[in-house]
């Protein structure tokens, strides 16, 4: 049992190694900074802070505008803020630097496809009418007690 897992491991080992001689990895020469701050904006995608993650990636890609990674997690920021223009910037310029990513394909089509919903939900919304506000008078004020919160909003049933 041992041998056929450690054998299925080697195999793996040596396959992965195989494709990455055949494909070598563009190394990028990231400093510890630029990985802290990858990490960061990763940390803020996640947390569905798009802004700050835009900002990170930003940050990265003055250096290393290149960076394949910030350029599609930055373009995944931009489909969390529905600003699909600029996702689909994104996805184009890493398919530009590695015309073979499947994480920029697969990006730039559900961005162009949103980005299309978008538009045809705009055109058959009707326009807001203009209609004239009606003119009400200002409420006298009244004097009332402050009314304390209460810490739970549902009583639970009573099961018994």
């Amino acid at each position: 049992m041992r041998n056929s897992a450690f054998v299925v491991f080697f195999v793996i080992l040596l396959v992965v190694s195989l494709s990455y001689a055949v494909h070598p990895v563009q190394a990028m020469p990231y400093s510890r900074e630029d990985i802290a701050v990858l990490n960061r904006g990763y940390t803020y995608l996640r947390g569905r802070n798009y802004d700050r993650a835009i900002a990170e990636y930003s940050t990265v890609l003055r250096v290393h505008p290149n960076s394949v990674n910030a350029l599609v997690n930055r373009g995944l920021a931009h489909i969390g803020r529905r600003d699909y223009d600029r996702a689909i910037a994104d996805f184009t310029a890493v398919l530009r630097v590695e015309p073979n990513s499947s994480h920029a394909r697969n990006g730039l089509a559900y961005a162009e496809a949103a980005r299309t919903r978008q538009l045809q939900q705009q055109r058959t919304q009707p326009a807001p009418a203009q209609t004239a506000q009606p003119v009400t008078q200002p409420a006298q004020t009244q004097t009332t007690q402050p009314v304390e919160p209460s810490l739970h909003r549902h009583k639970r049933p009573n099961l018994r």
